[in-house]
């Protein structure tokens, strides 16, 4: 978290629920390996990811696709609650049309992903249906990865992997576009403000998802 900030959705929540899907996953048995990271300073820069991705593409490590859990545990189910950045609506006109039908609710989880980790969205997508978690998802074009112009959307550890070509995926509640304590900015960002259901939902899509992607050989 930032200095002198409890940190509960940001980001104790996604590591929260990368420990229990690594229980989870653990349990299985799959055609391929999954590595299980919790990546230090990513508020200082994406440090401890940077350097993992800078190591794996020096190694050529074969990464078929990776997910970060940046923020997973806050929902707002009250209309106008989800806020947008600036210039959402002309990079992806078909979300924001489903955002403002559902009256720009902040009850969904992210999927923000690179065209090349298309079937890892996809799978997230369809867990989540499953779930009954209303899901959005961004798919960035090649172009604008590592633009500016979607800088709102590499304020994770996925940056990294996407700046090396590989397959990765976003999973955020939307930070500062939703929870008004983000970074403790209008209040605590603490455990009490968390939505239970809502982080469980898009937990338990999340191990669905990486299950079936696993078992791929």
């Amino acid at each position: 978290s930032v200095p002198n900030c409890p940190g509960a959705d940001d980001d104790g929540s996604g590591v929260a629920g990368v420990l229990e899907a690594a229980r989870a996953l653990a349990m299985g048995s799959f055609d391929r390996t999954l590595l299980v990271a919790c990546w230090d300073e990513e508020e200082l820069g994406l440090l401890g990811s940077k350097a993992f991705a800078d190591r794996a593409a020096t190694q050529a490590l074969d990464i078929r696709g990776m997910i970060s859990a940046e923020m997973i545990g806050y929902a707002d189910h009250t209309p106008n609650s989800q806020r947008l950045p600036a210039g959402f609506e002309v990079l992806f006109p078909d979300p924001s049309f489903t955002l403002a039908e559902n009256e720009y609710r902040g009850d969904f989880i992210t999927v923000v992903a690179s065209s090349n980790a298309a079937d890892l969205a996809t799978a997230l997508e369809t867990a989540g249906g499953a779930m009954r978690l209303p899901t959005i998802r961004l798919d960035v074009p090649d172009g604008l990865l590592n633009s500016d112009v979607v800088a709102d959307l590499r304020r994770s550890d996925h940056a990294p992997f996407w700046a090396h070509g590989y397959p990765a995926i976003m999973l955020t509640d939307s930070a500062n576009f939703r929870n008004v304590a983000y970074h403790c900015q209008q209040g605590q960002d603490t455990v009490d403000r968390l939505d239970d259901a809502f982080t469980l939902a898009v937990l338990r899509a999340t191990v669905q998802a990486v299950a079936t992607t696993l078992d791929v050989p």
